[in-house]
C-alpha cells in the first residue's frame, strides 16, 4: 500500500510539472495542454484549480469552443475573466443552423465516387475539338 501512494504521487508531481512546462509557454486551454502533455482532460482541469486556488494561475479568457466556453488558463498572480453570457435561445438556434449545414456540406463532399457524374463536365470540355475549321498550317508541320 505504502509504494502505491509514492507512484501516484510521483505521479502527480510529474503531470503538475508537465502543466506548468506547458503554461509557461503561453495560455491555453485544457485541451490544447492536453494534446501537448499526453495528460486526460480531468486531471488538467484538477491541477489548474489546485494552481488557481494556490494562487499560481488564474484564467485569463474565455474561448468559444462549439457551443460552450472553454477556460483560457494562465500562469501567475491575476483575477480570472469574467464568464461570458449564455447564448440566448435565437443564437443558438442560428449556431445550430450553420453547423448542420456544415455537416450537409462535408457529407456530399465524402459522397461515393462516381465517374459519370463527376467526369461528365469534363468529357466534354476536353474532347478532341474538330480540326477541318483551323488552317492547316497550325496543326500540320511544314515538312508534310
Amino acid at each position: 500500500m505504502m509504494g502505491r501512494d509514492y507512484r501516484q504521487q510521483a505521479t502527480r508531481a510529474a503531470n503538475l510539472l508537465k502543466v506548468t512546462k506547458a503554461l509557461q509557454e503561453c495560455p491555453k486551454s485544457v485541451s490544447e495542454i492536453c494534446t501537448e502533455t499526453g495528460v486526460s482532460g480531468t486531471t488538467v482541469s484538477r491541477l489548474c484549480k489546485e494552481l488557481r486556488d494556490s494562487g499560481g494561475a488564474y484564467i485569463a479568457m474565455y474561448e468559444q469552443n462549439r457551443s460552450t466556453w472553454a477556460a483560457v488558463w494562465s500562469l501567475g498572480i491575476g483575477t480570472d475573466a469574467k464568464m461570458p453570457r449564455r447564448q440566448t435561445k435565437r443564437e443558438r438556434r442560428e449556431y445550430v443552423r450553420q453547423w448542420k449545414a456544415r455537416q450537409e456540406i462535408r457529407r456530399t463532399s465524402i459522397d461515393r465516387f462516381d465517374p459519370l457524374r463527376d467526369y461528365r463536365g469534363f468529357l466534354e470540355q476536353w474532347a478532341c475539338p474538330d480540326l477541318s475549321a483551323l488552317p492547316r498550317s497550325i496543326y500540320l508541320s511544314p515538312q508534310a
